[in-house]
């Protein structure tokens, strides 16, 4: 499976480490120091950020992170506790002193800064965002994905960066919210395995009723719907749609007129 990551802006987002407000870090640090232990909260299986290798020990730039804090507090980077934190459950988790201090990709927000009752730190990482897209469908950029659905866990910061792009250049989205990275995956990974046996059987697809007269076909892969259209040398992936969203074959007609030859026949 060839997948393509499509920028999205040149806008950056600072990572920042959180930690509990000022009045409250004193408090903090004594409870640390009782215990014995930082507990700090990392994004559980970000590769390269925070994931256990087959020993069991978590490795990662943000896991470097935490153990320097456990160096700092203790003289022993190894006097450290990770948590598996989600965009979600991060800030609760923080405020009500289930962890001490976050490594976790947070990006930092205004809101972020003056509004949740927390302090953060200085900046570490520094990176954009983009979207990531089959190698398949042919798209380069994501001025082409005008109406496209987008997976988004919950609780970030780049649903807000999405709305801002879109609203922008005069676009819509759909956002679909996962708050189980796992099973987006598995979905993910169901659809893309449909979308390739297209390459194969590019008339396995049925003709939906509403498109009457139209050369798109469908395939379903609960709960999404995949549109494409095809002619003898390639498949063009048109839409991809959760089946509960409602089904605009207007914009879907527009997308078949601007692929491959022989669209106006």
């Amino acid at each position: 499976m060839r997948l393509r990551i499509v920028s999205i802006c040149s806008a950056v987002a600072l990572t920042t480490a959180l930690l509990a407000e000022p009045a409250l870090a004193g408090k903090t640090l004594d409870t640390v120091l009782a215990r014995g232990t930082v507990k700090c909260g990392v994004n559980m299986g970000a590769v390269g950020f925070a994931a256990a290798d087959s020993t069991g020990a978590v490795k990662g730039f943000d896991a470097d992170f935490c153990r320097a804090v456990a160096a700092a507090v203790f003289g022993d980077a190894r006097k450290v506790t990770y948590l598996a934190i989600t965009a979600a459950s991060r800030f609760p988790m923080l405020q009500s002193g289930e962890v001490d201090l976050l490594f976790s990709q947070t990006s930092l927000t205004f809101t972020r800064d003056t509004a949740l009752g927390l302090m953060a730190g200085p900046i570490y990482f520094y990176d954009g965002q983009g979207v990531m897209v089959s190698a398949k469908s042919g798209i380069k950029s994501i001025k082409e994905m005008d109406g496209a659905s987008f997976c988004l866990a919950p609780g970030g910061s780049s649903e807000l960066n999405l709305n801002d792009w879109f609203k922008a250049h005069q676009m819509t989205f759909k956002p679909i919210v996962v708050d189980n990275p796992e099973a987006a995956r598995r979905l993910v990974q169901r659809v893309f395995k449909q979308v390739e046996q297209l390459e194969r059987h590019p008339k396995s697809g049925s003709v939906p009723a509403e498109l009457h007269g139209s050369r798109c076909r469908r395939i379903v892969e609960p709960p999404c719907r995949v549109f494409y259209r095809s002619d003898s040398k390639r498949v063009w992936i048109l839409h991809v749609m959760r089946s509960e969203r409602l089904f605009r074959p207007g914009q879907l007609r527009r997308r078949e007129r601007k692929t491959g030859p022989g669209r106006n026949e």
